[in-house]
């Protein structure tokens, strides 16, 4: 899948006069590559779930260093400053305002073009209770309850 993707951005490119090739790797190399900052640029996937959590290791300046996990090298002193709020914030609430601002800032800057967010469609029976969707996964299996009477 990713390598379409990644054929098509290139003929965009070519249109454009830029140059690129597509060079598939295996999981392992790529991940090297990608903690070393070896690459030009990358199509991959990525997921999060749908329940908070912490944004340094992804989007913080002290995790754009070799080993790290911010691949794009992305730096910002705002959205440091609001990562760290954040891990301190007790309030959901203000935590919600922080990472929509922090969402502000990534897609303004780009550092990342996220290009696809599936569709995905859930079901459920009746039988079961409690159970809530997530944009970013269908189902969240962590309140999913039976009714007691169907449990004998």
């Amino acid at each position: 899948m990713y390598k379409r993707q990644a054929l098509v951005l290139i003929d965009a490119f070519r249109k454009l006069g830029i140059e690129a090739t597509v060079t598939g790797l295996e999981w392992a190399t790529l991940l090297k590559r990608l903690k070393n900052h070896e690459f030009d640029a990358t199509v991959s996937g990525w997921a999060t779930d749908p329940f908070e959590s912490d944004l340094y290791q992804l989007w913080h300046s002290g995790s754009a260093i070799k080993g790290g996990s911010n691949y794009v090298s992305f730096k910002n002193q705002d959205v440091d400053d609001l990562i760290i709020k954040m891990r301190t914030e007790f309030d959901l609430n203000k935590r919600k305002l922080m990472n929509y601002k922090l969402q502000e800032i990534i897609n303004e800057e780009q550092p990342i073009n996220f290009l696809v967010s599936a569709l995905r469609t859930g079901a459920r029976s009746n039988r079961f209770q409690n159970v809530n969707y997530f944009s970013a996964r269908p189902v969240s299996y962590t309140h999913l309850t039976l009714p007691t009477s169907d449990l004998v």
